[in-house]
C-alpha cells in the first residue's frame, strides 16, 4: 500500500505512516473512509471539541466496488454522490447541491 500523503510503502491495514507520520484513510468493503473535522467548538470547553464533522465514503474503484459516494454529517445529513466523486464539505458539514454532486438522500 502507498501513502496518499508522501508516496511511502506501508503496510496494509496501518493506520498511520511509518515516513511521514500522518494518518491513513481506512478502506472497508471498497470504500475508503475519510473524517473531516469542523473547526474548534466555541466557548473553549475541551480543545478537542468539534463545531461540527463529516464523514466521507469514497468507493475505491468506481463502477468494481462501489457506485456513490456518500457524505455524513453532525447535522444528521446523509448525501450521496451518483458519479462516485469525493462530495465537497466544508467546515466539518457536507455541501449540498442540487442536481450534480451530493445530493440529500429522502
Amino acid at each position: 500500500m502507498t501513502c496518499p500523503h508522501c508516496g511511502a510503502q506501508v503496510a496494509l491495514g496501518s493506520r498511520f505512516c511509518n515516513k511521514c507520520r500522518k494518518r491513513l484513510s481506512p478502506v472497508r468493503h471498497g470504500y475508503e473512509f475519510t473524517f473531516v473535522p469542523g473547526s474548534p467548538a466555541p466557548g473553549g470547553d475541551s480543545p478537542t471539541s468539534l463545531s461540527g464533522w463529516a464523514y466521507v465514503a469514497v468507493p475505491t474503484k468506481v463502477g468494481q466496488t462501489g457506485i456513490r459516494s456518500f457524505c455524513v454529517d453532525a447535522r444528521g445529513l446523509i448525501c450521496s454522490d451518483s458519479s462516485g466523486s469525493v462530495p465537497e464539505t466544508m467546515d466539518g458539514s457536507c455541501s449540498i447541491s442540487s442536481g450534480t454532486g451530493c445530493v440529500p438522500l429522502n
